[in-house]
């Protein structure tokens, strides 16, 4: 990017001009979903013109249970004047060094890819993982040079010669972070992880 911007709450007020200001240059909009809630009900002037893609990182803090994720993209597509397909959608934590993000497909379905050194596998709750079908996540982040080793999550994907698709959490797992736009689904019942997963080669 030739110029990144951060916007502060008591920003609100300029981002369109700024916006304004940069003429027909492309730009791009960061952020979290609390942060862009809070800029959708904000008295933000509309913006001149329409963002080329919105990246949401999740992060919902527990304030928007009332939201699916369904809903909250087309206040995005409404208050921004794009498309489904404009808006990408950011999976992370702190104990990854890698990110996977999910975009509109030709299919119109929505899937998250991972960069080609993290290989994301699925636990089926036997310790038994598998590089396609659905349970528990486990990632090999190859970048987590620090702490090499295997990284056993609470959320539950389907993942398929596609891509992964984000299926909710486990049962009894606390909600956080992109997945809290699944406290208005169903939770998924998945059996207790019971034991210590390896991976061997993989």
């Amino acid at each position: 990017f030739a110029e990144a911007w951060p916007m502060r709450y008591s920003q609100i007020e300029a981002f369109a001009s700024r916006v304004q200001a940069l003429e027909r240059h492309d730009y791009y909009i960061f952020g979290t979903a609390m942060h862009l809630m809070d800029l959708m009900d904000s008295d933000m002037a509309a913006l001149p013109r329409p963002p080329r893609f919105v990246i949401e990182t999740g992060g919902g803090k527990g304030r928007f249970s009332e939201w699916s994720k369904e809903k909250f993209y087309e206040r995005l597509c409404a208050f921004f004047g794009i498309t489904t397909a404009q808006i990408v959608s950011e999976y992370g934590m702190s104990e990854l060094a890698s990110q996977a993000y999910e975009w509109e497909e030709q299919d119109g379905l929505r899937r998250f890819h991972f960069p080609k050194w993290v290989t994301p596998l699925v636990n089926d709750g036997n310790g038994q993982l598998s590089q396609l079908g659905t349970g528990a996540l486990v990632l090999v982040d190859r970048a987590r040079v620090d702490v090499p080793g295997v990284i056993q999550t609470e959320d539950i994907f389907t993942i398929d010669a596609s891509g992964c698709t984000f299926k909710g959490r486990m049962l009894r797992a606390p909600l956080k972070g992109c997945s809290l736009f699944a406290e208005v689904q169903a939770r998924i019942v998945s059996p207790p992880l019971g034991q210590q997963v390896t991976i061997g080669d993989v």
